[in-house]
């Protein structure tokens, strides 16, 4: 079982771009990732689509139809949908079965635009870390949108995995998740005497002065929050610009929960009471 660490520094090679800066070059060449390497991270993250008969995605009056990354949203809508379209169903696919065919658009033409559709929960979260961290004076936005799309993934340099001796850097789609993970990777010492002490860069961002408990309970704090766009990290994996070999993409775990819940149903159609 992989074990949790806290990790001063991630990507000694280069730095990571979050959706508030600009990307800058790394300092050392980094090595493209294939789109097999690619798929490969993504291929964990189970996303859910409202379809039809023909097992087509629905589309909306404006022609955009949503693969949603958050299953108790797309049930919500399913029982929405099913007013007007009582044939419909979800359908459970992986992330690397729909992003560059169809959410990319590699595919022919269906119709309209798909798109991924994030929870609106994990949106909010990203936008406070956002707006939190901004540099003064940045031009670029920082607000993120779930109906255009723009899927955030929440990642910390204090955070790392450990496994057979390899360190791996995590890019989480629930925030909640990167919480426990430095939560754990805090935990107080065998002797409990030590002191956490991690810096946030802006006053009421650090914790500076907690105890391992103390962090664990309250999850990380908002200064040491690093939020990227799932388009943005998987184009600079194609590219190469930023050094992602090592990266690792982890669904939410409340996500993959309810997804079995819905696989075991009868072929995942099930709707949330009224």
């Amino acid at each position: 079982m992989r074990q949790l660490v806290a990790a001063s520094t991630v990507g000694t090679a280069a730095r990571w771009a979050t959706a508030a800066d600009t990307p800058e070059a790394a300092t050392q060449a980094a090595a493209k990732l294939s789109r097999n390497a690619i798929e490969g991270k993504l291929s964990k993250v189970p996303v859910c689509a409202l379809v039809n008969p023909e097992d087509a995605p629905y589309l909306s009056g404006g022609r955009v139809g949503y693969f949603y990354l958050d299953p108790q949203e797309a049930l919500l809508n399913l029982r929405v949908l099913r007013k007007t379209s009582p044939e419909a169903r979800i359908k459970i696919v992986t992330l690397p079965e729909v992003y560059f065919p169809l959410i990319r658009g590699e595919q022919a033409d269906l119709g309209g635009d798909l798109r991924l559709r994030p929870s609106r929960r994990e949106v909010v979260l990203a936008n406070r870390a956002l707006q939190f961290n901004v540099k003064e004076g940045t031009i670029i936005p920082t607000q993120l949108d779930e109906a255009k799309g723009q899927v955030p993934v929440f990642y910390s340099e204090r955070v790392s995995f450990v496994s057979g001796g390899k360190t791996t850097f995590p890019f989480f789609f629930a925030k909640e998740d990167l919480d426990q993970a430095f939560s754990q990777a805090q935990g107080a010492p065998a002797d409990g005497a030590a002191l956490l002490a991690v810096g946030g860069g802006k006053p009421g961002g650090s914790s500076g002065g907690q105890t391992a408990a103390q962090a664990a309970e309250s999850g990380i704090p908002i200064g040491l929050v690093r939020v990227a766009t799932l388009d943005g990290l998987l184009d600079q994996m194609a590219s190469g610009d930023v050094d992602l070999a090592d990266a690792v993409l982890v669904g939410s775990r409340s996500a993959l929960k309810l997804v079995g819940q819905l696989v075991r149903d009868e072929g995942a159609t099930a709707v949330p009471p009224a």
